[in-house]
């Protein structure tokens, strides 16, 4: 089973340091990478490195081959990068292969910590066509079978090239070891979409929008349920419709889930998120709530650097939806808070009550939350974070609760924002009443977007509805708390 084959820039990312290190020229062919007498190719790098300790803590990889097809005369290293100061040989040989060859490396088992990488250099020309990593333990290897939900609104250009990829990928090759092991599952609550592809693994469901994001990836685990009985899916991967990726990054995963141990496979996986405006900079690799004061692992690294692959903490609580996979025992006897937009990936996340893992080389590419941001964000960050706190108890005491709230306040009547100022009090008020997620499915009505844009009102209405709120969330708040701990175990309970 391969767990892991090298990669070389693409269309997607085309920065080379992300995928292989060299001196001299190094010329990139079609058929590989052509090295001349002297100079040198090597892979501790992000996307081509392998982290064997990872792999060997939270899977049952214990026998490892390297199969590398190269040709010409050379010497072969295999080292091991401990920390950022040490590494450590475990392998050298000189080749003379006269004509393209495959040869393979048994990594030895005893090697259960760091990042592996190897190294060619060359004595004379040398061409190198590709490699792979390559697990033999066929005994430990486990049956997954995945569902893929996305959920799309008015997005046809992006998506269409999306799942022509996958459907141009092993998952879809009846040859290939992947063929079936990936059902499509694609909530179009725009109404528009026309899939590029007609199989019996992938389906296209018209869905309304009255229930946001939220909505369409729920009705997705609805539908997966359905099918759950004929096709035994394993795991759910909640994926954005406006996503870049490389396949590499779904057969990465399906090995990882194949081999994992079974102390840990009720865990959720984040795929990373990797910037789209600046490909090389993982934006972050998986997430700590922290009462809404959102810690990124790994956050805002450019890794290409060295230094950056040997990460210390690679766990958190919860995956954004851009790509995050669940367990399906976990996830189908539960529903997601209906927040419209927002935070139903950090509620849902953290209700699994598991730490949630990452995986190198399982990511993909988005836009960032600064390109997202405009009023009406912020009003459903506000108020879905209040939500999400009452919910898993790290709410503050009221008096805390209000201090921060009036904070922002302030911070929106400094910069001259009657719109967010207005916004930010609703979004409180929503929060106290909630009727709005049983009314209106959490998505703020369009009065009150209206009047959002009416400065003259809101300089009257704002210090009223302001004071207002204020009374209520002090006379109320234990109250609130324990009404939406009562609804939620109700209507949502456990996922477990």
């Amino acid at each position: 089973m391969v767990i892991q084959n090298f990669l070389f820039p693409d269309e997607v990312c085309k920065a080379q340091e992300l995928y292989f290190r060299k001196t001299g020229t190094a010329n990139r062919t079609a058929e590989g990478i052509t090295l001349l007498a002297g100079e040198a190719l090597q892979t501790d790098t992000y996307m081509n490195a392998l982290d064997i300790g990872y792999w060997k803590k939270y899977t049952n990889l214990e026998n490892v081959i390297l199969e590398l097809r190269v040709q010409g005369d050379f010497k072969f290293l295999i080292e091991v990068l401990e920390n950022r100061e040490e590494n450590r040989l475990v392998y050298e040989h000189e080749y003379h292969l006269e004509s393209a060859k495959t040869i393979c490396i048994n990594i030895p088992e005893e090697i259960r910590s760091g990042t592996l990488y190897w190294k060619v250099c060359a004595k004379s020309s040398v061409k190198y066509y590709g490699a792979r990593y390559i697990c033999v333990q066929e005994h430990e290897k486990r049956d997954v079978r995945l569902a893929l939900n996305i959920c799309t609104y008015h997005r046809q250009q992006q998506l269409e090239k999306n799942l022509r990829k996958i459907s141009e990928s092993f998952f879809f090759q009846s040859q290939t070891e992947f063929y079936g092991k990936l059902h499509v599952f694609v909530i179009d609550n725009g109404q528009d979409f026309v899939s590029p592809m007609d199989s019996d693994y992938l389906k296209v469901f018209q869905n309304s929008n009255a229930g946001g994001g939220t909505g369409g990836f729920t009705r997705g685990l609805e539908e997966i349920q359905r099918e759950q009985q004929t096709h035994g899916y394993t795991h759910v991967i909640f994926m954005d419709d406006d996503v870049e990726f490389q396949m590499e990054s779904f057969y990465r995963l399906y090995a990882f889930l194949s081999l994992l141990k079974g102390e840990y496979q009720d865990r959720p996986i984040a795929g990373r998120m990797f910037r789209l405006d600046k490909r090389k900079v993982q934006y972050t690799a998986v997430e700590r709530w922290n009462k809404g004061n959102i810690i990124h692992i790994g956050g805002n690294l450019d890794m290409c650097l060295q230094e950056n692959i040997l990460e210390q903490e690679r766990t958190g609580d919860y995956g954004g939806w851009w790509f995050c996979t669940y367990p399906i025992q976990s996830i189908l006897h539960g529903r997601p808070f209906p927040f419209f937009i927002h935070c139903d990936d950090v509620e849902f996340g953290l209700r699994q009550q598991k730490e949630t893992l990452t995986l190198p080389g399982v990511q993909v590419w988005h836009e960032t939350y600064e390109y997202r941001e405009n009023p009406i964000i912020i009003y459903y960050d506000i108020r879905n974070a209040l939500v999400v706190n009452a919910l898993w108890g790290q709410a503050e005491d009221g008096e805390e609760f209000i201090q921060k709230w009036k904070e922002r306040l302030t911070e929106f009547h400094n910069n001259q924002r009657q719109d967010l100022k207005y916004l930010c009090t609703l979004a409180m008020w929503h929060f106290c009443s909630g009727r709005i997620f049983r009314i209106s499915r959490g998505k703020i009505p369009p009065l009150w977007v209206w009047l959002s844009k009416k400065e003259a009102i809101l300089k009257c209405v704002t210090p009223a509805f302001h004071r207002i709120t204020e009374k209520r969330v002090k006379n109320q708040y234990l109250h609130i708390i324990k009404k939406y701990k009562e609804d939620y175990k109700r209507n949502y309970g456990s996922t477990s």
